[in-house]
């Protein structure tokens, strides 16, 4: 099996398609995010995945009359929590 690279905007990528063609895919991702994505990215990575206990993962469901932005941390506040999820992810992929 091909290892994908790995990447927040990969996967970001993969889940949307992914729900964009499989309705049963949509509705667990949206239920239970933390297993959809944990489960995603084991696939990409080719190896298991363990999320860190703390970090919370939300999805949001676009409506035609809603539109949702993501303001991520600032790059300078990350390192000073080390909990946020880019230096989380750039753990996880260690």
């Amino acid at each position: 099996m091909r290892k994908e690279v790995t990447s927040r905007s990969r996967l970001e990528e993969r889940l949307i398609l992914r729900s964009w063609e499989d309705d049963a895919f949509r509705r667990a991702l949206l239920e239970d995010p933390r297993t959809i994505v944990s489960r995603e990215l084991a696939a990409m990575a080719g190896r298991p995945i363990e999320l860190p206990a703390q970090m919370q993962i939300h999805v949001h469901e676009e409506t035609p009359g809603n539109l949702h932005f993501i303001l991520p941390h600032r790059r300078d506040e990350l390192a000073e929590d080390g909990q946020s999820l880019i230096v989380g992810w750039e753990r996880l992929l260690r």
